[in-house]
């Protein structure tokens, strides 16, 4: 039988692995953006350029929480029980993330 940490934590182990896929598709992306539709207002390069930054913030962020939770902690179920400031801030550019895009 797996430990509790190994049941709660492959989820979003996997879940980064696939986001960091995409995530290398979102910057050909814009790469592909920048090269193509130079003429393009400057309000709208910016906006992609924010949200390419906030991106990668992001990734880093969730890698960070992986090698924290399933590396430095690992094995230790009172890690998983609090949340620290780089959880909080994943969480936080992904709502800002959202806020861009929606708005």
């Amino acid at each position: 039988m797996p430990s509790l940490v190994v049941l709660l934590l492959r989820g979003p182990l996997i879940g980064i692995c696939l986001g960091s896929c995409l995530y290398g598709i979102t910057c050909l992306q814009a790469l592909f953006y920048f090269r193509t539709y130079v003429d393009d207002r400057r309000s709208l390069k910016l906006t992609v350029a924010l949200l390419l930054t906030l991106e990668t913030l992001h990734v880093v962020l969730s890698m960070w929480i992986v090698d924290y939770y399933l590396v430095t902690n690992y094995a230790k179920e009172l890690a998983i029980q609090s949340a620290t400031w780089f959880t909080t801030a994943t969480y936080s550019i992904g709502f800002m993330i959202d806020l861009v895009v929606y708005s």
